[in-house]
Order: structure tokens, then C-alpha cells, then sequence
């Protein structure tokens, strides 16, 4: 790992294709795949402008026109060594849950909105370091909620059958860590798979989302990020994202957030809004204990790649712990995490621009003239660049004369030729942007074989995270309707959903 936080570079160029899917594979989930009704406030809002000189590999033989992949039910609780505490079996009658399904969900999202009546690092009457193995069991049980006996509680439901067996999966993971008797420490997930508590997930952890947190418990003792900045492709399954460890060691708290990373050639920006990826987990413990609170590094997935970024909020941002709280202890903060990119990535090559990067206001008003006229051209020329006509050194001029740095990647393998990838447009109005867009094309023998945009709010999914009216108001040229006004009935309609944790649906 070098000072900057990136892992050594041991990929080469073979393993960097390999991660990425194949580029070709990735351009077409992003251009292809992703338009997933385009306007569409249920789901993750995306536009997508596709345009190339030659005929798409998509339409052939081997197209898989619809997906679907069958739902996994059967769950563990994390077990011990997941969090690094030891559980003994314990020697009192264990019960059995009483709560109906909609009465547990009743029963968590109580418990969820005063914490039962307690502060961290006490989670729903059980305070780690005091309270006993058979009290914390008589309280859940006095309740209707099991407690097994491996100290998770019963907080299941039945998800189906297979043969004579009912299959049960979890609403929620919380799960107690006892020694000699006493409560040690609590591992808290919250179970996104349970859809009832999924779609309303940052109401009910409101509390816990990090402006609260922050006011309630005051400046951490330290911060982690990983960031898995990912290959140069785009699309549904790359979009770069980051986890953050918000660590209150002598408070015994622990916090992990999850969230879109937004990527750009120059920073990557972390802009931690509640309810961006439903995701959280809670480890609580004593603040006598010795025992160690979590292990960021435990969690990174890949310590010797070259697409993530570890290390401590100072270490990547230079942002101190106490200037981390004052940015975002207020409920309105007007700054990312903006963390320096370290440099090229093996093969590729970043031209940097001799011009000026626009303001903020000039940004949003070419955004929004370019979408709504197209650069005064119809597709498949985008923004005045016509795959087939349009020459690379057009293209790079183009985007470089607006500030705007322009990646090469050294690959001839693509029929497509070598891929470009322009750092981001952000259209900068709710914190922290209305909506970003970011361009990839292709160039072969010197002209633009290939060029695509894609343009998404950075967040994900869409009933958490608020859709902006400026979204829907710059991208309406490209909602279905218009497009099929303007262009006829298509020769195609490619068709991709995932019957997993009701996923958007992509059509192309």
C-alpha cells in the first residue's frame, strides 16, 4: 500500500479485463441494460444516449433477451468469529418466539424509534459489560421474541417452502455475546432482504443515520473508508461504491455505512446521505472492554488489487475526526469527502485539460442546453460527435476545451477500438448533486466508433434517496415515449430484470 492508501499494483492488464467483465460486456450493460424507464421515481432513475457506426453485437443469436435467477432464502446470523467475540452455550430454557410475522415488524420498528428506551452503546434495554445471559433472555421473551442459543434473536420469518420443510429468513440480524454469564457485546445488520423493512429503511433508522449519531455521541475516534473505485467501465453492476467505519472506541460504538462513490479523474467524493444503499451494521461492547471493537480491515475484499482505496478518513482526505463531525453533524452539508485520485491506473493514460474547469452555474446551464437539444444534432450523433464521422482528436477537443480530463486505455482487443472515458458532469443543486453524467467512447482508426452516455442521481435505490426535479426536467428528451416519437418502432427490445430484492428492471 502506498502512502496515498491504494493497494500495490500487481493486476496487469489481462487481470484488469477480467475484472471489469470484459470492457465490451460493461459498455453494454451501461448503454444497453440500463435505461430502466428512464423517468421512472420507483426505481433507480438512469438515462442512457447510445449511438455507434456499426451494428451491435446484442442483437445476435446468442442474446439472452430475459434473466431470472432464483431467490436464495436460507440465512445464518453472523456467526462468533465473524465479530471476534466468543459465546458459550448457555444453561437456562431457551422459549420459543409467539410473535406473528406483521407483529415482529411491528415490534422492531418500535424498538428501532427510541432504541427500547436506551442509548448506544445499550441496544434495546441490553447494555453491554451489565446486563445477564437470563435477563436478556426473560426480556425478549416476555415479548414474544426468541433468543437462540447462539445469542441471535428469533426475528425470522417464513419465506417458503421446500419439500416438507418451511424455510425461514431473517428481518433483521441482532445478535448478543455473552462470557461468564454477562452480555459482552452486539452485533446489529439490519436484513435488507425483508422488503416491509427494506422500503422504509431510512425512516425506521433514522436514529442511527450519521447527522443524529454525530449530535448524540459527538466527534469519533476514528473514521475508515475502503472504496472500491472499480475498472473502467460503467454500468448497473460497477457503479464505484465505498463503506465507512464510524468508530466511538471509548464509547464502545461502532457504525458502518454503505453508498455510492462518485468517481471522477481527478477526486473521488463520498457524500455519506442516509439511505443511499440500505444497508448498516451496528457493533456495540462495554467501553471497560479490552476486547477489539471491529477490524476495518477484516472487511476490505481486496488487499492487493488495484481498484480500491483503504485507509482512515485523515490518511485519504486529510480530514481530521473533529473537522469529519463539524461537516457532518449539521442536518445540511454542503462538502463530500473529496479524496485526491492517486494517479493512472495501469494502462491507462489521463489527458488533462489546459482549460479552466467550469463553475458551478456554468456546468449546470451546458448540462442542461446539451440535453435538451442534443448540440443541435439527432441521435446517434450525441452532443455533435457521430460515430463514423467524428474524429478521436474531435472528440478529446470537445470534452478537454470544457475542462474536462479525458482517460485512454491502452487496449486494441475491442472491436470497438480503445475506450475513453471523460470525468464526470455533475449538475450541482441538492446536496450533493442533482445528477451526475458520466461519457465513455470508443475510437478506432481514428474515428469515434462507439460513444455513450450515462447519467444517474448518486444514489441507489430510488425510494430512499429523493429524485430530482432537475433530473427528470434535463433528461425528458430521452424518456421513452419521446425517443420512439422521434425515432419509430425499434428493431429490438432487449429485456434484463432480476427477481432478487425487487432489482429495477433494464431495457433497451
Amino acid at each position: 500500500m502506498d502512502s496515498g492508501g491504494r493497494k500495490a499494483d500487481s493486476g496487469s492488464q489481462g487481470e484488469v479485463m477480467d475484472r471489469c467483465g470484459h470492457l465490451k460486456a460493461c459498455l453494454l450493460i451501461a448503454l444497453i441494460l440500463h435505461c430502466a424507464g428512464c423517468i421512472s421515481t420507483d426505481q433507480e432513475p438512469s438515462a442512457i444516449a447510445f449511438a455507434t457506426d456499426q451494428a451491435s453485437p446484442v442483437g445476435s443469436a446468442n442474446t439472452v433477451l430475459s434473466t431470472s435467477t432464483p431467490l436464495s432464502v436460507a440465512m445464518a446470523s453472523p456467526s462468533p468469529s465473524e465479530v471476534g467475540q466468543t459465546t458459550e452455550t448457555p444453561t437456562i430454557p431457551l422459549p420459543i418466539a409467539t410473535l406473528e410475522p406483521i407483529q415482529m415488524q411491528a415490534f422492531i420498528t418500535e424498538m428501532l424509534a427510541d432504541n427500547g428506551g436506551c442509548e448506544l452503546p445499550c441496544w434495546w434495554g441490553i447494555t453491554p459489560g451489565e446486563t445477564s445471559w437470563e435477563v436478556a433472555v426473560e426480556t425478549f421473551a416476555e415479548q414474544g421474541v426468541s433468543v437462540s442459543e447462539g445469542g441471535g434473536l428469533g426475528l425470522e420469518y417464513p419465506s417458503g417452502q421446500y419439500q416438507d420443510r418451511t424455510l425461514y429468513a431473517d428481518m433483521m440480524y441482532v445478535t448478543f455475546h455473552e462470557h461468564n454469564g454477562i452480555i459482552q457485546s452486539i452485533y446489529v445488520e439490519n436484513e435488507y432482504r425483508y422488503l416491509p423493512l427494506r422500503d422504509d429503511f431510512a425512516t425506521l433508522w433514522g436514529r442511527y443515520a450519521l447527522q443524529p449519531l454525530l449530535s448524540r455521541h459527538g466527534p469519533p475516534s476514528q473514521v475508515y473508508l475502503n472504496l472500491n473505485v472499480g475498472a473502467p467501465c460503467v454500468g448497473i453492476g460497477n457503479l464505484p461504491d465505498y463503506t465507512m467505519w464510524v468508530i466511538f472506541e471509548e464509547q464502545g460504538i461502532a457504525i458502518r455505512y454503505s453508498g455510492m462513490l462518485i468517481s471522477d479523474h481527478e477526486k473521488y467524493l463520498v457524500c455519506p446521505v442516509f439511505g443511499q444503499v440500505g444497508q448498516i451494521r451496528v457493533q456495540l461492547q462495554s467501553p471497560d472492554s479490552d476486547a477489539e471493537l471491529v477490524d476495518p480491515v477484516a472487511e476490505v475484499n481486496d488487499l492487493s488489487g488495484t481498484f480500491s482505496l483503504f485507509g482512515t478518513v485523515t490518511d485519504l482526505a486529510g480530514m481530521s475526526e473533529q473537522e469529519f463531525f463539524n461537516a457532518f453533524s449539521t442536518p445540511d452539508p454542503e462538502a463530500c469527502i473529496s479524496i485526491p485520485d492517486p494517479g493512472p491506473m495501469e494502462g491507462e493514460t489521463i489527458l488533462q485539460s489546459d482549460s479552466p474547469s467550469l463553475s458551478s452555474s456554468a456546468e449546470d446551464g451546458l448540462l442542461s442546453d446539451m440535453l435538451a437539444n442534443n448540440g443541435g444534432c439527432e441521435l446517434p450523433c450525441w452532443w455533435g460527435i457521430t460515430p463514423g464521422v467524428t474524429t478521436s482528436d474531435e472528440a478529446q477537443r470537445l470534452f478537454l476545451s470544457q475542462g474536462k480530463s479525458v482517460s485512454i486505455w491502452g487496449w486494441d482487443q475491442d472491436p470497438w477500438g480503445t475506450p475513453h472515458r471523460v470525468s464526470l458532469f455533475g449538475s450541482r443543486g441538492e446536496y450533493p448533486f442533482d445528477y451526475v453524467l458520466e461519457h465513455i467512447y470508443y475510437s478506432r482508426d481514428s474515428l469515434v466508433s462507439l460513444v455513450g452516455a450515462l447519467g444517474h442521481i448518486p444514489g441507489w435505490p430510488a425510494d430512499e434517496w429523493s429524485v430530482s426535479p432537475r433530473f427528470i426536467r434535463d433528461w425528458d428528451r430521452y424518456s421513452l415515449d419521446r425517443v420512439l416519437t422521434r425515432l419509430g418502432e425499434p428493431s429490438q427490445v432487449l429485456l434484463h430484470y432480476w427477481v432478487e430484492f425487487e432489482m429495477p428492471y433494464s431495457i433497451a
